[in-house]
């Protein structure tokens, strides 16, 4: 996670143990190994609270491609059904004109 070298490791050692005395250099890494572990944890929950997030707008966007689909479907099948009945009125049309002329 942390690009840190041996040399930046000790550096930042030697700066604890004079700051927080050899007495105290225990506490303060349990301290800060605890709080470290509480933000990893909190990071974790918030990417998987992303993750699901995601997954939920995706399955969102699925229902809602699915419902246009099948709304497509039914707009064609009402489509073809009035496509079928006009060629049949037109036939019937076609039929009426052609017995009603006069032949010659």
């Amino acid at each position: 996670m942390f690009d840190i070298g041996f040399t930046e490791l000790l550096l930042i050692s030697a700066v604890a143990l004079l700051v927080a005395g050899p007495q105290n250099l225990p506490g303060l890494i349990r301290d800060v190994a605890r709080s470290y572990g509480q933000v990893r944890s909190w990071f974790s929950e918030i990417k998987t609270d992303i993750k699901n997030e995601i997954g939920a707008d995706e399955i969102r966007e699925q229902l809602r491609v699915e419902s246009i689909q099948a709304d497509f479907q039914k707009d064609k099948k009402n489509l073809k059904s009035l496509d079928d009945s006009l060629q049949s009125t037109n036939i019937d049309l076609l039929k009426s004109l052609s017995n009603d002329s006069p032949t010659a």
